[in-house]
């Protein structure tokens, strides 16, 4: 006989990797739409887990990314690194969710930028400080 042994952590990261392939967050039934107008003033908004942005759904996540540029209108590219960060979430499947680790680069950057996506829930989210708006 074979013997597992998972931890909560392993299980919620497999099980959200595939809930999210199809799962749209929604709020009173309807889908949650990306709005960003605003470019924000906190240096460190979305570069720590503890000041993720909150785009309220997977699919967001990139629609939040391509609406993004360098400061001076450079195109960037992103790649996600992992999730991680697991947060306490009553709306999330399992009572809790995952955030998403992302690098931003674009030409004469210095170091890419890590920002961290909360795809399950949303608060209106700024462009990260140093980025700009397409």
């Amino acid at each position: 006989m074979i013997s597992l042994s998972f931890t909560r952590t392993s299980v919620l990261s497999l099980l959200l990797f595939f809930i999210t392939l199809n799962v749209s967050a929604q709020s009173d039934g309807e889908e949650i739409k990306l709005k960003v107008k605003k470019i924000s003033k906190n240096q460190i908004y979305g570069t720590t887990p503890e000041t993720a942005i909150k785009v309220g759904t997977v699919s967001n996540e990139y629609d939040f990314l391509n609406m993004l540029c360098g400061p001076n209108g450079e195109k960037i590219t992103f790649n996600r690194i992992k999730s991680c960060c697991e947060f306490d979430c009553p709306s999330c499947p399992m009572g809790a969710g995952l955030l998403d680790e992302w690098e931003i680069k674009y030409e004469g950057q210095k170091e890419p930028l890590i920002v961290y996506l909360n795809g399950y829930l949303y608060a209106k989210p700024k462009v990260p400080y140093g980025l700009e708006l397409k």
